[in-house]
């Protein structure tokens, strides 16, 4: 897969190996075994492709603090690009917690809504990039208040997708005009498969690099 992915010209990709264990233990203990499984992937690009291909972990909130600080240091020799959505969600002052006792940068944010749960992360200083998914965060106008807070406080954005070719198409307008925004997220599976269904003209994706499309916005 890391494979393909460099032959197309993208250079970063996101996986998500430790949810089986999350889902067995409600995120409150992996295993040694679960833990050497859920690793087994980030030691087959690391050997096949060294630091060409970047690799995001993404942990989708599954985690205890405990737990997710166990598996940010066992994650840190494989210098991940960042370590996404590391702990619990229902108190959001657990995220900079684990932020600032790991050397793994950590990411959060594309499942947030409004300016308010987005300054809860971002304004302790200890996120890496604060994620946002444009149909999810508040449209528009709350992404570029996001964007702008997030730049305030010297930190990149990446703009998320999985909800959709509109919502993508937006993203990307909303990506090319701002500042901060360093890195748009596709789903490759979607992008080249049921995308095209329902829009004409996508954001065109050449060599892992995504534009805005011809005609109006």
């Amino acid at each position: 897969l890391a494979h393909s992915l460099l032959d197309e010209g993208i250079t970063a990709m996101k996986i998500w190996p430790f949810d089986y264990a999350a889902e067995l233990s409600g995120g409150y203990a992996i295993t040694p075994a679960q833990m050497e499984k859920a690793l087994e992937p980030f030691i087959k690009i690391r050997k096949a492709l060294g630091d060409k291909m970047e690799i995001m972990a993404e942990l989708h909130s599954l985690w205890s603090i405990p737990m997710a600080l166990k598996i940010c240091h066992a994650l840190e020799e494989f210098s991940p690009h960042w370590v996404e959505d590391p702990v619990f969600q229902d108190n959001l002052q657990s995220m900079p917690l684990v932020a600032e006792r790991t050397r793994c940068p950590i990411a959060a944010g594309e499942r947030l809504g409004g300016l308010g749960e987005f300054a809860s992360v971002i304004t302790p200083q200890r996120l890496s990039v604060a994620i946002l998914d444009i149909t999810w965060c508040g449209g528009l106008s709350v992404a570029q208040k996001v964007a702008a807070l997030a730049e305030a406080h010297h930190t990149p954005v990446a703009a998320h997708d999985c909800t959709g070719p509109v919502a993508l198409t937006a993203a990307v307008h909303f990506a090319c005009g701002t500042s901060n925004v360093y890195i748009q997220e596709i789903v490759r599976a979607f992008y080249y498969g049921w995308y095209a269904d329902v829009l004409d003209s996508l954001p065109p994706l050449h060599q892992g690099r995504i534009s805005l499309p011809d005609g109006v916005g």
